[in-house]
């Protein structure tokens, strides 16, 4: 399979299980040499989350780790750190009441740092949205400092346009640096991670076979152009 979907129905267990559940399944893609592992999470925070991701840290050893769960086209930003929601802190709505994953921290790096046993920095969008220099400097700064166990960096997104711009500067981090680097995030962030990687797909030769079952001369120029 060219993609593959793991649930781990992880978000109503205790940190400790949802821990052991999340290592075994990223230790399986690790054995499986997936090249791309994409860590998703809830764009309301609900669930382990600190838990969850040391278990695919600890499996997957990147040097970095970027999470944003900001998702733009429902509504969900991330600004100075905190998770809105309709542009209200996301522990102060209905999430907040969540009956098996109550959300009572909208400070994303508040939040992880209580639940992670790795250094957690934040990095906060710029007035102009980010700058594609500027932010693979930045990332390649913080990692210059990590240890061998990685960090987290949490990330401001007030738009598709800030999660495109992340998505970007951790690829052409990798590239250049050939470290390695886990992104984090919701739909919203997976959204330009797919059409990165469909991108870069479009250089390969995979082959297209071309059925047109039409006689009109007009088909048939469409066909020879093809």
């Amino acid at each position: 399979a060219e993609v593959v979907v793991v649930d781990t129905a992880s978000r109503g267990l205790s940190a400790a299980d949802a821990y052991r559940r999340v290592r075994a399944a990223a230790e399986r893609l690790q054995e499986a040499a997936v090249q791309l592992v994409y860590k998703k999470v809830d764009s309301t925070l609900r669930g382990p989350l600190g838990a969850e991701i040391d278990a695919v840290m600890d499996a997957c050893r990147p040097t970095m780790a970027i999470i944003c769960p900001a998702y733009p086209a429902q509504g969900r930003t991330l600004v100075d750190g905190v998770l809105l929601v309709g542009g209200v802190p996301v522990a102060k709505t209905p999430a907040a009441g969540d009956p098996q994953a109550p959300v009572q921290e909208s400070h994303v790096p508040t939040l992880l740092t209580r639940q992670m046993r790795r250094t957690v920095q934040w990095l906060q969008r710029p007035a102009g949205g980010y700058s594609d220099t500027h932010l693979v400097a930045k990332l390649q700064a913080l990692m210059a400092g990590y240890d061998d166990a990685g960090g987290i960096l949490v990330c401001d997104a007030q738009d598709d346009g800030d999660l495109a711009a992340i998505v970007l500067a951790a690829h052409s981090l990798e590239l250049t640096s050939a470290r390695s680097l886990l992104l984090i995030g919701s739909a919203g962030m997976a959204r330009p991670l797919a059409a990165q990687l469909a991108q870069q797909m479009k250089g390969l030769d995979t082959g297209v076979l071309v059925l047109c079952g039409s006689l009109h001369p007009a088909a048939r120029v469409q066909v020879h152009q093809v």
